[in-house]
């Protein structure tokens, strides 16, 4: 479970509202003072997303709060090409 640089994702920006636990998605940190955004992907383990990195004793989580952190989307399928 991962994905690398050249990894292709397709992700359904339709199911954000309907991710449970488990699910990897898209989200937007959003920066209010500096009008920035950040997009991650991330497994979603309700209310937090969570980085998950082999090298990772704790993981860092977010909350979802759905005004700093929003899921914008649902990771459906992956592909890598060989």
């Amino acid at each position: 479970r991962g994905y690398m640089p050249g990894d292709h994702i397709l992700v359904d920006t339709h199911q954000s509202e309907r991710c449970k636990s488990g699910d990897i998605v898209i989200a937007q940190l959003y920066n209010w003072q500096t009008g920035t955004a950040e997009t991650i992907l991330r497994i979603y383990e309700p209310p937090v997303l969570v980085m998950a990195s082999a090298g990772l004793i704790a993981p860092m989580t977010r909350v979802v709060d759905h005004q700093n952190v929003v899921i914008k989307g649902k990771v459906i399928a992956s592909w890598r090409h060989a």
